[in-house]
C-alpha cells in the first residue's frame, strides 16, 4: 500500500510505503522532488532545504537506510549529498565546498555534473546559515532595542 503525506506541496512529493514479504514488513518514505530538471538546479534553494530538513527530521524516528537518487544518481544525487554532509559541518567547523565535492567525485564520478549544480551548492548553504543565525540575529535585535531603551531611561533620569 502507497499513501500520499502531503498531497498539497507544489514542492515534494511525500510517500509512505508499506513492503510485505511473508511475514516481514518494512515502512519506507519516498521524498519525491518535483521541480529540478535533470543537469539544471531547481529555482530557488529554499525548497530543497525544506526537503532535507524533512528527511532529517523523519530519520530522527525511523531508522531505515536513506537512499538518495535521481536518473543517473550523478548530479542531482552529488547535489543532496553534498548539502546533507555540509548540513553537519555548520556547527562544528570550517569546510570548504569545493574539497567536498571533490572527495564526492572520489567516490562517485560525476556526482554534482554542472557548473550551476556547484554554484546551487553555495546557494543553498547560504539559505540554511540564514536559517542558523536567523534566531541569533533576532536575539541581537531584542538584546539592542533593551539597549536603546535603557539608554533612553537612563539620559532622562539625569
Amino acid at each position: 500500500p502507497v499513501h500520499q503525506i502531503n498531497p498539497l506541496s507544489s514542492i515534494f512529493i511525500l510517500l509512505l510505503l508499506l513492503l510485505l514479504l511473508l511475514q516481514d514488513s518494512r515502512s519506507v518514505i519516498q521524498y519525491q522532488f518535483l521541480s529540478w530538471p535533470d543537469h539544471d538546479v531547481p529555482y530557488e534553494s529554499a525548497g530543497i532545504v525544506d526537503l532535507l530538513e524533512g528527511v532529517r527530521n523523519s530519520q530522527r524516528t525511523h531508522t531505515s537506510p536513506l537512499l538518495v537518487h535521481c536518473s543517473a544518481g550523478c548530479g542531482r544525487t552529488g547535489v543532496i549529498c553534498a548539502l546533507d554532509y555540509i548540513h553537519d559541518l555548520l556547527h562544528t567547523t570550517d569546510f570548504s565546498i569545493m574539497e567536498i565535492v571533490l572527495e564526492l567525485r572520489r567516490q562517485r564520478p560525476s556526482a554534482v555534473q554542472t557548473k550551476d549544480q556547484y554554484q546551487f551548492i553555495f546557494t543553498a548553504v547560504a539559505c540554511m546559515l540564514e536559517r542558523v543565525l536567523q534566531p541569533s540575529s533576532q536575539q541581537f535585535y531584542y538584546n539592542m532595542s533593551e539597549v536603546k531603551t535603557q539608554g533612553k531611561s537612563c539620559s532622562t533620569s539625569l
